[in-house]
């Protein structure tokens, strides 16, 4: 996920916020930019997330219906986009 997260806002706070959705076994910060194509006030972040549950394989559509929940919760929880 590449996304325009609020100055000041942590990775701790990140993790937070999505807290527990289904089979999402972990959240990596890639990269962080800050720069002239960001705009002020924010930093630019790169997430990688990895959904793996142990008993079965997931659908393409679980699959986007897990990062669906997990943009909607950055976004309501924390003003975090996704950076297009």
């Amino acid at each position: 996920f590449s996304l325009l997260v609020p100055d000041g806002t942590t990775f701790a706070a990140i993790v937070a916020a999505v807290g527990e959705l289904p089979d999402l076994d972990r959240l990596v910060p890639v990269e962080v930019f800050r720069g002239a194509k960001v705009p002020a006030g924010q930093y630019s972040l790169l997430l990688r997330a990895w959904w793996q549950p142990m008993e079965r394989s997931l659908t393409d559509e679980q699959v986007n219906e897990s990062a669906a929940a997990l943009r909607a919760r950055l976004q309501s929880g924390l003003g975090i986009r996704i950076r297009a």
